[in-house]
Formats: C-alpha cells, sequence, structure tokens
C-alpha cells in the first residue's frame, strides 16, 4: 500500500485591521505582567516561563494602538520521483517545484479547521503519489509602548494532513522593521505548540510547548528563527515577538514586516535581512518555499 507525503500547501489573503483599545480592564499582576500585552499575543504564561532578563523586557509594559495584518497560504509541492517509502524507486531530492496560489479566510478554514482530515484534504489538493499539500495562516502585529517604543510580534500556524512517515523539515519566521528603527537587543523570543504523536502508545499529545530566547538571526533591521518540524508533529504554532524603537528622532513611519519560510527537507540554512527589514534572504534556496512578507504599519 503506498503512502502519500503530505508536505506544504500555501494561499494567501491580507487584511490589515487597527485593534482598539480598552484598558478599563486591564491590569498588572505582581510579576510586572500587564494584560495589554495580549493584544499583541504575549500570554502570561509565557511571561512566566521568561528567564529573567527577558522578562525584564517585558515587564510593567502597556501597549496600545496594535495594528494586525494575516495572511493565508496554500502551496502544493510536487516532485517528479519520490522516495520508496511511498511506493517508487527515488532515494533523495524528491521535491522539485512548489505552486502557491491565494485563497480567501473562508476556503482556508473550509479545507484545514471543519474538515481536517487525511482522505478529504488529498481530495481537495488532488494528491498523488508525487503531490503533498499543507497549509499556513500567519498574523503579524504591532503595538505602540507610549509612542517611544513598539512590540513587533508574528504568528504562524503551519498545518498538514494528518500522515507519517514524513521527511524532517526546517521552518523559518522572522520580523523586520524599516531603516529608521532597530531591533531592542535581547527582547526576542519564540513559542513553538504542537500535537505530537506518540507512535509507541497510538495517541495524539496535544499543548506540547517549546521556547527559544536566542534568534538565530540577529541584524538592526530584523531577526529571524530556524525550527525543524519533526514527523510526528501536527497543527504546529509558532510565535515570535521582539521589541524595537526609533535609531533617527523625526521618523513618522512604523513598519513591521512578518516572514515565514520552509524547507522540504532539513537544513541549516544561510540567513541575512535588507537594510529595511522588508526582505529576509534564505540560501541554499533548493527545495524552499517563502510566503510573501506581511506589512503592519503605524504612524507617531
Amino acid at each position: 500500500m503506498k503512502l502519500k507525503s503530505v508536505v506544504l500547501s500555501l494561499s494567501i489573503i491580507s487584511a490589515l485591521t487597527l485593534i482598539p483599545c480598552n484598558f478599563s480592564n486591564a491590569g498588572t499582576t505582581s510579576n510586572g505582567y500587564d494584560s495589554s500585552l495580549k493584544l499583541v499575543g504575549i500570554d502570561y504564561e509565557t511571561y512566566q516561563n521568561m528567564p529573567q532578563n527577558k522578562q525584564t523586557m517585558y515587564k510593567d509594559v502597556k501597549v496600545s494602538n496594535v495594528t494586525s495584518t494575516t495572511k493565508y497560504y496554500k502551496c502544493t509541492e510536487k516532485n517528479n520521483t519520490v522516495n520508496a517509502l511511498y511506493g517508487t524507486t527515488d532515494t533523495k531530492d524528491n521535491f522539485n517545484e512548489t505552486t502557491m496560489k491565494e485563497i480567501s479566510k473562508d476556503q482556508f478554514n473550509f479545507e484545514t479547521t471543519a474538515n481536517l482530515d487525511s482522505s478529504f484534504i488529498r481530495s481537495l489538493s488532488e494528491d498523488t503519489d508525487s503531490t503533498s499539500t499543507s497549509w499556513v495562516e500567519m498574523t503579524t502585529k504591532l503595538g505602540s509602548i507610549n509612542s517611544k517604543e513598539y512590540i513587533l510580534s508574528n504568528d504562524v500556524t503551519y498545518i498538514k494532513s494528518n500522515g507519517f512517515l514524513q521527511p524532517i523539515n526546517t521552518h523559518i519566521i522572522g520580523l523586520g522593521t524599516n531603516a529608521n528603527f532597530s531591533v531592542i537587543a535581547n527582547s526576542e523570543y519564540l513559542k513553538r505548540t504542537y500535537t505530537l504523536y506518540s507512535q509507541e502508545l497510538g495517541i495524539y499529545k496535544p499543548d506540547q510547548t517549546d521556547y527559544d530566547w536566542n534568534a538565530n538571526e540577529k541584524s538592526t533591521s530584523g531577526y529571524a528563527y530556524t525550527f525543524n518540524i519533526v514527523e510526528t508533529e501536527i497543527s504546529n504554532k509558532a510565535f515570535m515577538a521582539l521589541r524595537i524603537k526609533p535609531n533617527v528622532s523625526n521618523t513618522t513611519v512604523v513598519d513591521g514586516f512578518g516572514h515565514y519560510s520552509k524547507y522540504s527537507t532539513s537544513v541549516s540554512p544561510s540567513l541575512s535581512f535588507s537594510s529595511g527589514g522588508a526582505s529576509l534572504s534564505i540560501s541554499p534556496t533548493k527545495k524552499l518555499s517563502t510566503a510573501p512578507n506581511t506589512h503592519a504599519q503605524l504612524h507617531r
């Protein structure tokens, strides 16, 4: 019996939203966590788990005037030959072609949340023994801290249809800003949550959480993380946040750029941000799929 490979599918739709902030119910806990941090996605559990030097970056911080951009991605990867595990003869260098297309939020939800089972997804994507599909949702938020400094966050959900014996693949998540702003050193962190399948027990173990307090790529205009998703992980979510501040006195526009890319194999990539933070260069490019950036903007 042949097993189909299931890797990545991306669809794109963008929405820019200004989130109204009402602090009548907001408050700061005894350890310095302010509930307004939730507006940019920073939860109390993460704050509690931060090392002391990282927690200091978000202690007693009040966030307002949050803007948010969300995109949805669907990408189909096709290969000419497939590993013998899937019933064909090739051993390496499987994936050769990636096709991205934009779909609506409703279509994204229809294909994933409401109908997430492997047979349904394969019928939608017209999977064959040489095609694989998965979905990504990315939300980038930008919030003000007293109009002097800002918090940027990037929230990525990666969904693939249930299937095992999949290759380990490398993912990249990043945040950048324009040339008039700089990332504040040591303010970055990454939180990953996922469901883990136990092959020994034959059960799913939800709500697994990993933290990374040190970005793989650091520049004045952007930071980025790389991480691997193994074959028994499904419903992966990655959340990244950092702080930025102006490096000139007369700037009036604040930009935040969200980045996401994925390899169809395990890679140790080289990363480099452009001076403006809008572009993240990644090499090697073979077997790499890159989503168009999200863009969140505020005026000072």
